[in-house]
């Protein structure tokens, strides 16, 4: 075959194997979208096993299926073999390209693309053809058996990553927020480690007889794992094991919230327990075991500035889907206040509004601009930090705490305006929160008793804190 067809056709398949990877997600993708639908995501949280079933399986049925739509019936023995090594150099090709990308991002896990590219040459590529093992020359046995040996090695070494990385990823799943749907992840991860280690199977599809059986084998296990997750026990991802616990994680904040107007006065005041799932199917099984929520809609982000609710950490986008159930107030026997010392302007242009904090030992707060006013400097660092958007504005998020009281917390703002600035209107909205995350302000009054609702496949975080949300 003349090199340049070669390399065409090495080319065209190996866009065909990238091709492939897609399909194979896609199909993955499917059966999560389903396993949605029944209610049954994160199954393999306390069963990792599942994932083989769920994903593993769909997705090399998906590729094997793939693949062997370029087979023919009608192709002799010759191209077959010519075929299944144009398969076998864009594989190898794939894991150059992986290795070189890798080279160049400095990344170290490039030595297990360096396995996969080395122990091939070696063992196929020299010693294979040299002893006549493989290919039209050798048997099907032999060459089979080096094919085989010729991976054990690099493929050990990609199992063992993904192995690792199953055990730190699917405990991280369980706190991602109720925004992802983790099965998309999981089965993301699970189709490109599978596409990888499968890499230089595609070649002997080409070879082999009809893999009809091993995919409809594949697909009988994938829908035997869906149905058993969607209509058993095995589906509920939660466990209270001590010795192999898959707990739900929730924050639970028992919040006084306080809402003033521009000239100071209290416009609105309450209080509830702010309750915020830390993974997806959490919002789904809240009112299992808490009933005063099952009337209650989750909170509306756009309403107020973060939620308006007592966010210790800039996570708004992850935290998003949260519950406010109203209950009596926290008994806090601690002061806290924010006070606006002065309000100076600087140039025709600039204000600058300095303040002073009190508190416990762990404050924040959340200042966004109106409409045609800008931060432009701060007293805290050399250029203001900017955190995420709030309803296409700009919110900026300060996070103070202490170990030992000795003055109150004070800083300045500069903020600039423009002609689309109203004047004598607010130049920002401010949240003013305080955590209290230990001692007797712990949990206080009625938390106590609302914390004994919570089963034992729970683990929940528990605090009190108040919100004050200003109009400077």
């Amino acid at each position: 075959m003349p090199l340049r067809k070669r390399i065409l056709l090495i080319g065209k398949t190996f866009i065909f194997m990238i091709m492939s990877l897609i399909g194979a997600y896609v199909f993955c993708a499917s059966i999560a979208v389903v396993l949605d639908i029944f209610n049954a995501t994160m199954s393999w949280y306390r069963s990792p096993y599942l994932v083989a079933g769920l994903y593993g399986c769909s997705s090399l049925a998906a590729l094997i299926f793939i693949h062997s739509l370029t087979t023919s019936k009608d192709e002799t023995l010759r191209e077959k073999w010519v075929k299944e090594d144009i398969y076998f150099d864009a594989a190898r090709l794939l894991w150059i390209s992986c290795l070189i990308v890798l080279e160049l991002a400095k990344i170290n896990s490039s030595f297990i693309c360096c396995a996969w590219t080395l122990f091939p040459l070696l063992i196929r590529g020299v010693l294979g053809n040299f002893l006549n093992l493989v290919g039209p020359k050798g048997s099907q046995a032999s060459h089979l058996t080096i094919h085989i040996f010729m991976q054990l090695i690099p493929l050990s070494l990609l199992l063992y990553c993904g192995w690792s990385m199953y055990t730190v990823f699917i405990p991280i799943m369980g706190r991602i927020g109720a925004m992802i749907n983790p099965d998309l992840l999981v089965g993301l991860f699970t189709t490109v480690l599978v596409f990888f280690s499968t890499s230089y199977m595609f070649s002997l599809i080409q070879v082999l007889a009809s893999p009809r059986k091993v995919i409809m084998l594949l697909l009988f296990i994938v829908a035997t794992t869906v149905t058993l997750v969607c209509v058993t026990p095995l589906g509920f991802p939660y466990s209270g094991d001590e010795q192999s616990p898959a707990p739900m994680r929730l924050y639970i904040l028992h919040t006084e919230r306080t809402f003033y107007n521009q000239n100071g006065s209290v416009k609105s005041r309450d209080s509830g327990y702010w309750t915020v799932p830390l993974d997806y199917k959490g919002p789904k099984v809240l009112d299992t075991f808490i009933d005063q929520i099952k009337d209650v809609k989750p909170v509306d982000c756009d309403a107020e500035l973060a939620c308006g609710m007592p966010f210790y950490i800039p996570v708004i986008s992850l935290l998003r889907i949260s519950y406010y159930v109203p209950a009596s107030k926290p008994k806090i026997h601690g002061t806290h206040k924010l006070e606006l010392v002065s309000k100076t302007l600087i140039n025709s242009y600039t204000y600058r509004l300095s303040f002073v904090a009190s508190g416990p030992d762990h404050v924040n707060a959340i200042i966004s601009p109106r409409k045609g006013v800008s931060l432009t400097k701060w007293s805290l660092t050399e250029e203001p930090f900017r955190s995420l958007d709030w309803v296409d504005r700009p919110t900026y998020f300060l996070y103070y705490s202490y170990g030992e009281y000795t003055e109150p917390w004070t800083f300045s703002i500069d903020l600039t305006v423009t002609k689309e600035y109203v004047k004598d209107s607010p130049l920002i909205d401010m949240s003013y929160i305080t955590h209290y995350l230990h001692g007797h302000d712990l949990i206080t009054g009625d938390f106590s008793s609302m914390l004994k609702q919570i089963p034992d496949w729970v683990h929940v975080t528990p605090w009190t804190c108040t919100l004050d949300m200003f109009e400077f």
